[in-house]
């Protein structure tokens, strides 16, 4: 075999290697995306801290899935005081959260930190522009 023969069969042996990967990484895109857009809606907590022995509660809820990201609001009463993130974004690589964050309702999300937010004298959600969502 000359040495062209064999460049032309790496190259195409390349080519194949490359469209298969191609393919397989749209494939894991396309069931990361469904997977999670199912999480759109749904509520955590998570005990904080800024490891000392006091600790609270944050509470995440899911908003929405753009761009490969998680995008999430987070509200929490910290030891220095209240911290409201909206629109946070996480690149989604795996689907879910892991054990430290605990599901809960809407119901449970919206009460708890409505009470947050009640302590900032803003009197609940509907202030901040947050909808719920149609579950």
């Amino acid at each position: 075999m000359t040495r062209r023969k064999q460049d032309i069969t790496l190259a195409q042996a390349l080519r194949i290697v490359n469209r298969a990967a191609k393919k397989k990484e749209k494939e894991l895109e396309t069931k990361c995306r469904i997977e999670n857009k199912k999480l759109i809606g749904n509520c955590y907590k998570y005990r904080n801290s800024f490891s000392g022995d006091e600790s609270w509660w944050l509470y995440l809820q899911i908003i929405d899935y753009k761009s490969g990201c998680l995008v999430y609001n987070t509200v929490e009463k910290t030891t220095l005081g209240i911290e409201i993130e909206k629109q946070n974004k996480v690149v989604s690589t795996t689907v879910g959260f892991d054990s430290d964050y605990i599901p809960i309702t809407e119901e449970e999300y919206f009460r708890e930190t409505s009470k947050i937010i009640r302590e900032m004298g803003l009197g609940g959600w509907h202030h901040e522009g947050i909808k719920r969502s149609n579950k």
